[in-house]
């Protein structure tokens, strides 16, 4: 058996060691060449994943991300996983974090027994476990003078898209709240998440420098991203950099009252930062008082809008006010979704799925869909994965702000100043959570966990105890029987290679469904069918569970005719999303033409089989709260399949039967012609009917 030992830092003031490599033999320098390779991977993520994005789809920012973030963060893995084997030996170490990360996922994980789409929960809890990932690559990788570089890369990509966003508002020639002011994040609100996370990180940069050409570089990019905040008009953006600025001049001034503990000069406080706040809110008004209605949007009544002179102002402005009453809205609709599964949730990554059940009727009549996040992570989180899964998250937060607030004063004086920043840009990301899905986007959540990961590196002492253990050479030292001729470090290796080709295969697929789907759907919106299908059959055979996809393709083939394809891949995407409308509505016509086809050919009691299937699944739908633009499209769809069914029960003379249906049709349908002349005819036929 591999020896377990332990070693414990027992002093605050000696650091715990990277894990002894040697730069005399040929492992020591692989291993040096991985661990500096398992840095590289991360500088890459904090640039590409931010500015990924791919013209050629229709999910333009999100899956490009996403794939870029997981293709990076599987690589440095499987770098970790090779330096291990060549060094011999694993080096872990433990942080009180540690605890409530295991508890936050095997909670998460319980919720699969309460999930309706498995595929769904699967695909959740892989991306969870890859951010957990990450979290613990950095803690074990990354070493304490290595974060500058990392905080450098990310601040300097966050210029970048500043400069960007502010060139988008410059040149729009029409101004939209959600899609002028995107940088390469997608929409506003996530670019608004982005740049709080990092304009702390920039502020360390611009307080820490000693040079004054480095401090105007800092200042004036710290500007820059801040400007593309204000233009994002994200009011949730706005209090989080406001509470998050309050929080680093706390600590600030907590690592600053004792010089003897290596605290961080107060004068650097007021002759940079407080110089810095003022200009801000200077250039805030100057910026806002182009829009101030956006102001007025948060503090009146949201049902109350005040009318404009302006089109482009109303418009603008009462945008605003509907997505503040949607969100409360959408809050009390996610409080009932609690209420009913409080424990396990209803599943990890089933929300979307869900959340069509506990609409409210004032959402419904806001006739806006916004339905696929909660806009609050901390309800969403305990709405899919219970109030355990919540308890243990805030666990891990406030063990985290616990440890900052008590340790700032014994850090390095050159880490203290990243560390407020990295703690600073968390409690930023944590307030804008209350009314934003920070925790389900692949960019603040990627900063999330490596921005904990890199405040608790920067923290000595008792935080850190190391585990490690040798590897054998050989499988046989570990047992007599694995006598392979094989060394350990090839045979580990090539597992490893094979898991990484293998995450790297299923982590591609994705995006090239997103690719061919995209090709489908252009061909759809000419009303080229036919060539759609090739498209979307693709998509479905790299992604088989996309619930989209296979609806898409139930439509094209619809269109062509060929309906019991139709209703094969409309049954999946059913039931991989049972509760969303044009899913249910294009089950309901493909079997509404194959019953009258049947009846066409004479088979009328397949045909009533059809019809029954139809209005089977009209009734469910009419179940879910719907809009009145809803209740009025399924009332015609109802009507239409009782009409039919009617006419076949008069066709057998079955008139009893016959006349329910006609009847039933016209309360859903007072003017149906047909309807009323067919009870006429039975009447005629039955006078007593």
């Amino acid at each position: 058996m591999a020896k377990l030992k332990i070693q414990k830092n027992k002093h605050r003031t000696q650091p715990a060691k990277s894990g002894g490599m040697s730069h005399e033999t040929v492992p020591g320098r692989l291993a040096v060449f991985l661990h500096k390779g398992i840095l590289g991977c991360i500088i890459l993520m904090v640039i590409g994943v931010p500015l990924a994005f791919y013209s050629g789809s229709l999910e333009r920012y999100p899956i490009p991300k996403t794939t870029v973030l997981k293709v990076l963060a599987i690589t440095a893995l499987t770098l970790w996983a090779f330096r291990v084997i060549s060094e011999k030996k694993f080096i872990f170490k433990k942080t009180s974090l540690d605890l409530p990360i295991v508890l936050y996922l095997a909670v998460s994980f319980l919720s699969f027994k309460n999930a309706s789409n498995i595929h769904a929960f699967e695909n959740s809890f892989v991306n969870m476990v890859i951010f957990v990932s990450l979290y613990y690559l950095v803690l074990n990788n990354v070493k304490r003078e290595w974060i500058g570089k990392i905080l450098f890369f990310s601040g300097v990509t966050a210029i970048a898209a500043s400069f960007f966003g502010i060139y988008q508002y410059a040149t729009a020639t029409q101004f939209n709240l959600n899609t002028t002011v995107i940088s390469t994040l997608g929409h506003s609100n996530f670019l608004a998440q982005y740049l709080i996370a990092i304009i702390p990180v920039s502020l360390a940069f611009f307080l820490k420098s000693s040079k004054i050409e480095n401090t105007l570089l800092w200042g004036v990019g710290s500007l820059v991203i801040f400007s593309c905040l204000i233009l994002t008009f994200s009011r949730g953006g706005w209090l989080g950099f406001a509470v998050s600025m309050g929080f680093f001049i706390l600590l600030y001034r907590l690592s600053s009252r004792d010089e003897k503990l290596k605290g961080l000069s107060p004068r650097i406080l007021k002759r940079r930062l407080v110089p810095f706040l003022i200009f801000v809110l200077f250039l805030s008004g100057l910026l806002i008082s182009s829009k101030t209605y956006i102001l007025q949007s948060i503090l009146i009544n949201p049902k109350n809008p005040i009318p404009s002179t302006n089109p482009d102002k109303n418009i603008e402005f009462n945008y605003k006010i509907l997505t503040a009453l949607l969100r409360v809205e959408m809050w009390k609709g996610t409080l009932e979704m609690i209420k009913e599964s409080p424990v396990f949730g209803v599943g990890l990554g089933n929300y979307p799925i869900q959340s069509p059940r506990f609409r409210t009727w004032e959402e419904l009549s806001i006739n806006q869909d916004i339905l696929w996040w909660a806009h609050n992570d901390y309800l969403q989180m305990t709405a899919e994965s219970g109030i355990l899964a919540l308890s243990s998250f805030l666990l891990l937060l406030c063990i985290f702000f616990k440890k900052a607030i008590k340790e700032i004063k014994y850090i390095e004086k050159d880490s203290k100043i990243f560390f407020i920043g990295l703690v600073s840009s968390i409690l930023a990301t944590l307030t804008h959570s209350f009314f934003s899905f920070n925790l389900y986007q692949p960019v603040p959540t990627m900063l999330f966990w490596l921005f904990i990961a890199l405040a608790m590196i920067s923290q000595k002492g008792k935080e850190f105890e190391l585990f490690h253990f040798k590897t054998p050479q050989k499988l046989s030292q570990w047992h007599p029987r694995l006598n392979f001729p094989l060394p350990f470090q090839i045979i580990s290796g090539l597992i490893v290679f094979s898991l990484f080709v293998i995450g790297s295969i299923a982590t591609i697929k994705p995006f090239l469904a997103d690719i061919y789907y995209t090709k489908g759907e252009r061909n759809s919106m000419d009303a080229q069918w036919e060539e759609s299908i090739p498209f979307y059959q693709e998509a479905n055979k790299l992604s088989p569970f996309n619930p989209k996809y296979r609806y898409a393709l139930a439509v094209s083939l619809y269109k062509v005719g060929d309906f019991k394809e139709s209703i094969a891949e409309g049954e999946v995407a059913y039931k991989l999303t049972p509760f969303i409308s044009d899913v249910n509505r294009i089950l309901c016509l493909a079997k509404n033409e194959i019953g009258n086809k049947y009846v066409s050919q004479g088979k009328l009691d397949l045909a009533i089989t059809k019809y029954n299937e139809v209005i089977k699944l009209i009734n469910e739908r009419r179940r879910v709260k719907l809009r009145a633009s809803e209740i009025n499209i399924w009332g015609r769809e109802l009507a239409n399949a009782l009409y039919n069914r009617g006419n076949i029960f008069f066709m057998e003379k079955s008139y009893k039967e016959a006349l329910n249906d006609y009847q039933e049709t016209l309360k859903l349908a007072p003017d149906h012609y047909y309807a009323i002349q067919a009870i006429e005819k039975i009447r005629s036929i039955k006078p007593a009917y």
